[in-house]
């Protein structure tokens, strides 16, 4: 599954379910407060990896991690709407926060989201937002299949 949002283009590698997360060490940090590596267990519910493999067709680099190029949210079956956890700059194999992603380029990204026990989750949506902020058109991943 794959879709795309004014250039920027998302692949589905995988979705799973964990009842953990770990955030890699090595800065100071909220979540990382003495520079190692914290793993957090979710307190009601699960934590959804959602790993894509990208690109950035866009004219302009992208940070993937620490600003806002990229608007994603996860939808369950009830169409609550979720939004990614916060330093995914800390989650190992992630662009580095302020990494620039050059238009062409292509990288790896997992985003992660805290959900609630029972939920299930349907797509997988996002739309790239360019230095005007400007918005552009919706792309949409299925989940569920």
């Amino acid at each position: 599954m794959e879709g795309e949002s004014a250039g920027l283009a998302l692949k589905l590698i995988s979705s799973k379910k964990k009842p953990s997360i770990t955030y890699t060490g090595n800065t100071i940090s909220d979540v990382t407060p003495k520079g190692d590596n914290v793993t957090l267990k979710a307190a009601d519910g699960y934590y959804l990896y959602v790993q894509m493999d990208g690109k950035n067709g866009t004219k302009e680099p992208i940070d993937l991690t620490c600003s806002f190029p990229i608007d994603v949210r996860v939808f369950d079956e009830a169409e609550a709407q979720y939004t990614p956890i916060d330093s995914l700059a800390q989650i190992k194999g992630n662009p580095g926060c302020n990494d620039e992603t050059q238009p062409g380029q292509k990288f790896k990204e997992t985003f992660i989201f805290l959900m609630p026990e029972g939920s299930k989750p349907l797509r997988f949506e996002w739309e790239s937002i360019n230095s005007d902020l400007e918005q552009a058109e919706t792309a949409t991943i299925d989940l569920a299949g």
